[in-house]
């Protein structure tokens, strides 16, 4: 089945094994117009009737992957939050888990694992969230404390689930603006957007990263949404 896109082209990919996504698609910005290959699947009519979906998210974890409270913590607030995650997910219900960012920056963490490119090692909570299910996240102006050198990596060597940025470009990071996806059986449509806070606090053309105002990719998003039927 062909789908047209205008300024965006639209491609398969892999979702998260351990996420909600039965099915991904993801949306990248281009300049042409783009007649484009779409799962028939995807295209199905959803089921007619009352559906559940449940989403749990979370934001501001700034790589605390350990507690530090008390002894009284006998797991980590990660292993706390996938454990809900999973133990909703085994319930039947669909279920999608996303971040909203600020994933790093916070603790010693980033230091030991090489917050510069020339020492990066790995990053972590990437490599924790996709352990634990998570379907996507954005970056938060936090996450841009790291060179971009250093997210570039972190996002396509540890990030098992698409990193999305619908209003902000990373020199040499080709990531999605969107996805479109089945959780369940229903269709579903991912933006994220970074705040005005964030354009004053993050734009650096010098080291490659640039905004744009987040009401510009809504504009041109929720008609596509809307033209694939997705909550």
């Amino acid at each position: 089945m062909l789908m047209k896109l205008r300024n965006y082209e639209i491609c398969k990919i892999k979702a998260n094994t351990e996420g909600g996504f039965t099915r991904l698609f993801a949306l990248f910005e281009t300049e042409t117009l783009s007649v484009l290959s779409v799962d028939p699947v995807f295209k199905t009519p959803t089921r007619s009737g009352q559906h559940t979906l449940h989403i749990f998210h979370i934001s501001g974890l700034h790589h605390r992957l350990v507690d530090d409270c008390n002894v009284e913590c006998s797991f980590s607030a990660p292993a706390r939050i996938g454990a809900m995650v999973r133990k909703n997910r085994d319930s039947g219900v669909p279920t999608l888990f996303f971040s909203a960012g600020d994933d790093h920056i916070g603790t010693p963490m980033d230091i030991l694992t090489g917050e510069r490119e020339e020492e990066f090692i790995m990053s972590p909570v990437f490599r924790v969230f996709t352990r634990l299910g998570l379907d996507a996240t954005v970056l938060g102006n936090h996450d841009f404390d790291l060179p971009p050198a250093v997210l570039r990596r972190a996002a396509g060597k540890d990030a098992g689930f698409p990193v999305l940025f619908s209003n902000i470009k990373i020199k040499g990071l080709p990531t999605p603006s969107a996805l479109l996806g089945l959780a369940g059986g229903l269709r579903v449509g991912v933006m994220g957007i970074n705040t005005l806070d964030e354009l004053h606090l993050t734009e650096d053309p010098l080291r490659g990263i640039f905004l744009e105002h987040p009401e510009k990719p809504v504009k041109r998003l929720i008609p596509l949404r809307k033209s694939n039927r997705c909550l």
